[in-house]
């Protein structure tokens, strides 16, 4: 799983109910500094708990080890 895709995935879920407009929906979310934190902790709570692991064919990538 590609961790930039991962996060914008996660943008566009949490902002989704936040949008105000509908002309906002077309623009592309930049994630803020509070979004990223947040996915990084998810992330390194998922790790930690054993469902991902870092790959070593790419640093920004991650394996899934339960379905």
């Amino acid at each position: 799983v590609n961790l930039y895709d991962w996060l914008q995935a996660f943008v566009t879920i949490v902002t989704s109910n936040s949008m105000k407009s509908q002309k906002q929906l077309g623009k592309s979310q930049k994630p803020t500094a509070e979004l990223r934190a947040r996915f990084i902790r998810a992330v390194s709570e998922l790790q930690f708990l054993g469902f991902i692991k870092a790959t070593q064919r790419k640093t920004d990538h991650v394996t899934r080890l339960t379905w």
